[in-house]
């Protein structure tokens, strides 16, 4: 007796989402074979596969981003972004926190002030259209992660941009209020591979999102690339840096002279200041009329005691005085 010849053709094909959610990744389709050709029915099989490849490369893709947002983002800050269909590229969903207002304010009573020198009240720093860099250096406690918060708050605190805060420390009171900031407790290869897929992001979709990293007190930043690049290359992707330093020396020369502002609150050493006025200040302290080296030393240190602060914006050479008022730095704001 001879055998019928089957209508049908099963395909066994590999699922990767259906693998990872019944850990049982086969799936079966049936084809109708009828009247064709072994080389016909190969090109139809042949598509079948290729076919669902791409689905499952596309799976993984979006499958591999969601298990680094798990890794690297707190439990709130998760929840947040699985409300949209690709965590890194939206954040439509990401809550605003009321503004705050401006925690610079005047004070001069003990300082005696050049003429040459602004002193303003508010703290108006001054940007390019694309991505910016911003660097505050100063010893600890001086009152630079208070600032670094108060810049996130009046210039990035909004549902355009996607916000990120890179710090050992990101557990403290003063990160904890900003619930539109994601936070990554390190700066390890997870945390810098999540840099470059912001570059990445831009370069596919031609600098559509607008990113902001805030990193506070990172050591080990003064050979490190990606840092570099940060500042030098990657604002070309509209990707904004704000970063805290305790040494002007830990970020690299070529970092140092493209920073689009520059803060200096107050130092400990004489050698850390020296450093920070012949790198940024001498010029700016020579058309002040305050020359020689241990006078301008001097002066620094005058115009930054008790959580003051001196902004420079390279690009026009002008130099103002400022100063953080007393309720923020006491929590009370």
């Amino acid at each position: 007796m001879v055998r019928k010849k089957s209508k049908f053709k099963r395909v066994c094909l590999y699922c990767s989402e259906k693998n990872k959610s019944t850990g049982n990744g086969m799936l079966g389709r049936t084809i109708n074979i009828e009247g064709l050709t072994k080389e016909q029915v190969k090109k139809i099989i042949d598509k079948m596969k290729l076919d669902q490849r791409t689905k499952n490369k596309e799976f993984m893709r979006k499958f591999k981003i969601q298990k680094k947002q798990q890794l690297l983002l707190g439990d709130e800050t998760q929840q947040v972004l699985e409300a949209s269909q690709d965590p890194l590229l939206k954040k439509e969903n990401i809550p605003e926190i009321e503004k705050e207002k401006d925690i610079t304010k005047e004070v001069n009573e003990e300082r005696k002030i050049p003429k040459g020198i602004k002193v303003i009240d508010k703290l108006n720093l001054k940007f390019s259209n694309g991505g910016d860099s911003t660097g505050l250096f100063g010893s600890s406690k001086r009152g630079k992660s208070t600032l670094m918060m108060h810049i996130f708050k009046k210039y990035y605190n909004k549902k355009k941009f996607i916000s990120t805060l890179f710090s050992i420390n990101s557990q403290i009171p003063l990160y904890k209020k900003t619930k539109s900031l994601i936070k990554i407790n390190n700066f390890g290869h997870e945390a810098q591979r999540y840099i470059k897929d912001e570059q990445r992001s831009n370069k596919r979709c031609k600098n559509k999102y607008n990113w902001v990293n805030l990193i506070d007190d990172v050591i080990n930043t003064r050979n490190n690339n990606l840092i570099n690049n940060l500042i030098l290359t990657f604002r070309n992707s509209k990707i904004s840096t704000v970063i805290c330093q305790q040494y002007v020396v830990n970020l690299a020369k070529q970092s140092r002279s493209s920073l689009n502002n520059a803060l200096f609150f107050g130092m400990n050493t004489d050698e850390s200041i020296e450093t920070v006025i012949k790198t940024f200040l001498k010029s700016s302290f020579n058309k002040l009329g305050i020359r020689g080296l241990d006078n301008q030393i001097e002066f620094y240190k005058q115009m930054t005691f008790d959580h003051a602060f001196l902004y420079l914006h390279p690009e026009s050479n002008t130099l103002t005085f400022h100063k953080l008022s007393m309720t923020t730095i006491n929590g009370k704001k």
